[in-house]
């Protein structure tokens, strides 16, 4: 029921909404509703440009699948000269380092004007200890250096409408509402 929540928060005056998805549900109607019902943004998250890649990292879902689901959608959108802003995003790690520059790459060919594609890398969540699976060649004091704003800008609901603290809580283990 994702497409009439959508409507709803746009009829009650919210005037952005966005979500993100693996992408892995999203069939031709279901891009049709979420299109129409006013969405503002998707986020699709693909973690790798090969399939056996992406299969390892995403474990139960299907690469081809997910190419077409999101294929679909950009498609769809264009046909119906939506406003719906498109973002392709690869969490990077070991598994798909080595495809992170031909991923944004071919995404950028896929996508229109005011689209983005981009790579964010995996961290730990809160400096926790380093995970096997974390990329090589980064700084990570660096990149975590900034605080999150994310608590000032944005409100995340859960699908059975908890509200955690934050997009890290998971889990909303810190839930306020």
């Amino acid at each position: 029921k994702l497409e009439n929540k959508i409507m709803r928060l746009k009829s009650s005056g919210i005037q952005y909404v966005e979500f993100s998805t693996n992408g892995s549900l999203m069939s031709k109607q279901r891009a049709v509703d979420i299109i129409t019902s006013g969405v503002d943004q998707v986020t699709f998250s693909m973690d790798g440009m090969i399939k056996e890649t992406f299969e390892q990292i995403r474990v139960g879902i299907k690469y081809h699948q997910v190419l077409e689901n999101i294929e679909g959608f950009v498609r769809i959108r264009n046909e119906k000269k939506a406003r719906t802003i498109v973002r392709i995003r690869m969490t990077t790690q070991q598994k798909n380092e080595c495809e992170q520059n031909e991923f944004i790459a071919t995404w950028r060919k896929k996508l229109g004007p005011g689209d983005s594609v981009y790579a964010k890398v995996l961290h730990t969540w809160a400096n926790a200890e380093q995970m096997q699976e974390l990329p090589g060649q980064y700084d990570y004091e660096t990149l975590n250096a900034s605080p999150c704003n994310s608590l000032w800008t944005s409100l995340l609901v859960f699908s059975d409408g908890t509200v955690p603290l934050c997009c890290c809580d998971y889990n909303a283990s810190c839930s306020i509402g």
